[in-house]
């Protein structure tokens, strides 16, 4: 009896011989400004609240750091500057936080960041070069602004590029289309990441959906957006996801937004000649408390799920009613 029950178990515990990896699990979360505005003052900003909460690096991202640190790479939007060199562009607002603060990002379990958006140079080319070298000493990868991400992930080639998409012109549609061939002739994964559309829309604008479905259609794998500070729906298109805004996520520019309604995108591709692709929303909110920005993404929890994912549907082509994973299917 006892050899029969260790039998049966060592089949149990035994892989199975034909079963698919999990897959590369990508997180995408919006625009995360680590600074503030030198214009707002100090009270009320992320640097006061972080020297409230003694200086503790890990305060901002602590909520949805567990799921960071789970996949394979997390990806968020720096908007702004860490540096303390550079002169102040002549500009409404101009973003910008200390250096060290690129460690919030490595003790997070974020590891690469996009670059291309309009805050990128707020202090200058001295503000950028710090920025960099920053983002160097914490291993935190970046690209946009000339810069395409190179990396392999569970032996999987991956390449991520990004651009500001405000106008699908002949000049971003010449370089987009360059860059995946590029990509996808080396045989990776190609995520594609635009800065554009109208700041406070819900819904892309004309330029947006030129441009989302030209990168699809050049080869792109998926396409991620943000700029207009709050959520723009997500589209299926061809087989692929199309995430058009993610809006705030750590967000230093505004200490409280009157949305307050964030999410993460997880994107699954799964291995095989033509990798299958599924995609999971995650409602949060980017305070934890809803009067006021405490600059501390909040995972939302029960009615308050539920009524985000009603809301979105209102917004979003393709629809979801859960955190689940969805399966992307081509049209």
């Amino acid at each position: 009896m006892r050899f029969i029950l260790l039998f049966a178990l060592f089949f149990l515990l035994m892989p199975a011989a034909h079963a698919m990896p999990d897959g590369i699990v990508f997180t995408f979360a919006g625009d995360c400004t680590l600074g503030t505005d030198e214009n707002f003052g100090y009270e009320g900003t992320l640097p006061a609240v972080v020297d409230a909460h003694h200086g503790d690096l890990s305060y901002v991202f602590r909520s949805v750091a567990p799921i960071f640190n789970a996949d394979d790479l997390t990806v968020v939007n720096l908007e702004g500057t860490l540096t303390d060199r550079g002169i102040r562009q002549s500009k409404t607002f101009a973003f910008r936080g200390p250096p060290s603060y690129a460690r919030m990002l490595s003790l997070s379990g974020i590891e690469a960041v996009n670059l291309a958006n309009n805050h990128t140079y707020d202090y200058g080319q001295e503000g950028f070069d710090e920025t960099l070298a920053a983002l160097g000493r914490e291993n935190i990868l970046y690209f946009g602004d000339q810069h395409i991400l190179r990396t392999t992930i569970k032996g999987t080639p991956v390449g991520l590029a990004g651009y500001l998409g405000f106008y699908a012109d002949f000049d971003t549609k010449w370089r987009l289309a360059a860059d995946i061939s590029a990509l996808k002739s080396e045989g990776r994964i190609v995520v594609v990441s635009f800065h554009w559309g109208v700041e406070g829309s819900y819904f892309p604008d004309g330029d947006q959906l030129e441009l989302a479905h030209y990168a699809i259609d050049q080869g792109a794998d998926v396409v991620i957006g943000h700029h207009p500070h709050v959520l723009q729906g997500i589209e299926f298109y061809k087989g692929h996801p199309i995430a058009y805004s993610l809006g705030n996520f750590a967000f230093g520019g505004n200490a409280n937004p009157y949305d307050k309604r964030t999410m993460l995108l997880q994107v699954k591709f799964s291995p095989g000649a033509k990798p299958a692709i599924a995609v999971r929303v995650i409602p949060a909110r980017l305070s934890s408390v809803e009067y006021s920005n405490d600059y501390q993404p909040t995972l939302l929890q029960d009615n308050e799920k539920a009524w985000f994912f009603q809301w979105f549907s209102t917004i979003s082509p393709a629809v979801f009613t859960s955190d689940d994973w969805v399966k992307v299917t081509a049209d």
